[in-house]
């Protein structure tokens, strides 16, 4: 047997290890550096996700000016043939959707004090995103949607306060030449 067949097969028995739901089975886990070696086949959760969340943003381009329609924030996507060798894009996916979802604990949490939300991690990384996003704006802000399967309708779980935008120095002097 070559040194290539018992590469394969140590690969492959640390790889359905993982899968198990025992603690000590995660470790090889931990000494994986590009988390894409060792694949998570875990088709049925134990919470499994039962409604979607939407997050929108909008941006405020001028002084007094009424902000642009909501629209859904998606991280840039390589194209499909890049997604099949690496998709580093799907950590930011990730991100986002973990953000979100720490958002709604905070709220949860704290719904009587939501200055405690607006200074969380979750939520400054959020603010970051859509900033970046709307390079030329004055103002941003965003909302959380949840979206159910079925008759349910579509509802905001959270709208965050306009949050005004520091612009770079040269870019306010080109706005008031």
């Amino acid at each position: 047997m070559g040194i290539v067949a018992v590469i394969f097969i140590a690969w492959f028995a640390i790889t359905v290890m993982v899968q198990l739901p025992w603690p000590w089975c995660k470790i090889p886990r931990k000494f994986e550096p590009t988390g894409h070696l060792l694949p998570g086949w875990h088709f049925f959760s134990p919470k499994p996700i039962i409604a979607d969340l939407d997050l929108l943003f909008r941006c405020v381009r001028e002084p007094g000016g009424e902000p642009d329609e909501w629209r859904e924030i998606f991280p840039d996507l390589p194209s499909p043939l890049n997604r099949v060798v690496l998709s580093p894009h799907r950590r930011a996916r990730k991100a986002l959707f973990q953000s979100v979802h720490r958002i709604l604990l905070a709220i949860e949490a704290n719904p009587d004090n939501q200055f405690a939300v607006t200074v969380t991690v979750p939520y400054l990384l959020i603010l970051d995103r859509i900033t970046a996003e709307c390079s030329d704006a004055i103002a941003v802000q965003f909302r959380i949607d949840v979206a159910r399967q079925g008759p349910f309708p579509t509802r905001t779980a959270y709208q965050s306060p306009l949050h005004a935008v520091d612009l770079p120095v040269d870019h306010c002097l080109m706005r008031a030449v």
